[in-house]
């Protein structure tokens, strides 16, 4: 499991989607679809999970949340909305995510 809270962890995160072949994106913020594009752009497959129904909208609005939204699924991100993150398990690479159940 990786965060990005601050400039020094965009390094180790960088290194960890360079050998990743899938990674989950936890948030629907602006640094998680910062990370999702870079994964995807790298040819990660990637899925975000976000509790809310529209990425960003509450500093954007729902409009341009749902134009996130779909550009990022048009370039083949897989997003989970309407569920919550509920635990990682594992260490590093191999990590499992729950989120909603079913998924």
């Amino acid at each position: 499991m990786c965060y990005l809270r601050t400039a020094d962890d965009a390094a180790p995160l960088r290194e960890r989607l360079r050998a990743a072949s899938r990674v989950a994106v936890i948030g629907g913020d602006f640094a998680a679809l910062e990370v999702t594009a870079r994964a995807t752009g790298i040819g990660v497959l990637t899925t975000v999970i976000e509790v809310a129904p529209v990425p960003m909208a509450r500093a954007l609005g729902d409009e341009l949340g749902r134009w996130f939204r779909r550009l990022h699924e048009h370039h083949g991100v897989v997003m989970v909305w309407g569920c919550f993150y509920l635990f990682g398990q594992g260490c590093g690479f191999g990590q499992a995510v729950c989120s909603c159940p079913g998924r």
